[in-house]
């Protein structure tokens, strides 16, 4: 049951978080990336998993920079250029595809 209703409602959810609607709501609101935003099951803050760098660093509000990461060039790691140490984005094929927190103020 559980299988199913990720398969089904991961992509829902996903379309209704990126569309580019949504995305303009979070930007004209001014949310940004910060020590205080939430981790959630599919991102954190204003950023979720599915969005490209593009859409992650307008509604972050700052520039997420590419890591030396030695993996696939399909494959690649990016992380906030300033405000947010801690967080990680691993991007695969143009998508970010999960985020990495070790920042402690964030697990909380």
């Amino acid at each position: 049951m559980l299988v199913v209703f990720t398969a089904v409602l991961l992509p829902i959810l996903h379309n209704l978080t990126s569309s580019p609607q949504m995305i303009a709501l979070e930007n004209k609101q001014s949310v940004r990336l910060t020590q205080t935003s939430k981790g959630f099951t599919n991102g954190i803050g204003p950023v979720k998993v599915g969005m490209t760098i593009g859409e992650a660093s307008r509604v972050a509000g700052v520039k997420l920079s590419q890591k030396s990461s030695g993996g696939e060039p399909s494959c690649l790691y990016y992380e906030p250029q300033a405000g947010l140490s801690g967080v990680d984005f691993m991007v695969t094929d143009g998508r970010i595809s999960r985020i990495d927190i070790t920042n402690p103020q964030i697990t909380k």
